[in-house]
């Protein structure tokens, strides 16, 4: 019959990191919680966020993720079907699950990742969304600490001038302030870098017209297919780092993968034994 024994194995199989392999999740979710936000009061931070259907993300942050769970499901990943193949089947993220999770716009362009940008464009981008020097957008990529050193210090200045009656400065600093929260905020939770170093600037040309002029572009499909090449690059052979969008395997394949196959696992285990 069916021992607490078994019980305890399967538990200890379940979460356990296998010798000789490691898979590491990059955890960006846990610098949203710590990034902070104007007040809801405040408009002009707020209404940039919902018209560019990205506002559900700020909820979005996560704290831990399960590593041995990740690195079970990444063992599991085929990319020829684009499926995990578990013992009672094949499953897999879908398009529907990213809606439901994220609330991201569905319809629209798609964006080429990991696109090598010329050094011009990439300072034109920095300068002109960001409000960077010449100097520092010279280096043509922007890291997680920079952009938040960034987003800080507009917030800070932003609330300063709140106060002055210099109204073009004040709106081009809250720019500055939007545009680089909403960077970092697609930056951590749909494209996480594996190398947990920089953010790619590509993202920043689709604010080229307005915050409205990203409802044009996928991010649905965009952060779907960013996460199947993660667990792609994370299903090889030897230790590998997995970025993307983890949030989508953390929140629903954790629930329905453990229930699922300690149902199973009961079943087959009372069967041996009758």
């Amino acid at each position: 019959m069916f021992t607490l024994f078994n019980l305890l194995m399967f538990i200890f199989l379940l979460f356990q990191c296998r010798k000789g392999r490691s898979v590491k999740p990059i955890n960006h979710g846990a610098k949203i919680l710590t990034l902070g936000f104007p007040n809801s009061n405040q408009r002009w931070f707020w209404d940039p966020l919902r018209e560019s259907g990205l506002h559900d993300l700020v909820f979005l942050g996560y704290a831990t993720v399960p590593h041995a769970l990740l690195m079970t499901l990444c063992e599991r990943w085929y990319p020829e079907t684009s499926t995990f193949h578990m013992p009672m089947g094949e499953m897999t993220v879908t398009l529907e699950n990213v809606a439901c999770l994220m609330h991201v716009p569905t319809e629209g362009r798609m964006l080429a990742h990991r696109k090598k940008m010329m050094r011009h464009e990439a300072e034109a981008l920095l300068m002109e969304h960001l409000g960077v020097s010449k100097k520092d957008a010279e280096k043509i990529y922007v890291s997680y600490p920079k952009l938040k050193e960034i987003y800080t210090a507009s917030l800070g200045r932003a609330n300063i001038l709140a106060d002055t009656e210099d109204p073009e400065e004040l709106e081009r600093v809250r720019t500055y302030c939007v545009k680089s929260y909403l960077l970092y905020l697609v930056g951590c939770l749909l494209f996480g870098d594996r190398s947990n170093k920089p953010i790619e600037l590509v993202y920043l040309t689709t604010m080229a017209n307005g915050y409205a002029g990203m409802r044009n572009y996928s991010w649905e499909g965009m952060t779907l297919a960013y996460l199947y090449s993660e667990l792609v690059e994370a299903s090889l052979p030897g230790d590998r780092a997995l970025g993307g969008s983890v949030t989508l395997l953390t929140v629903r394949k954790f629930i329905f993968y453990f229930f699922v196959n300690f149902y199973f696992f009961v079943i087959f285990s009372v069967r041996n034994n009758l």
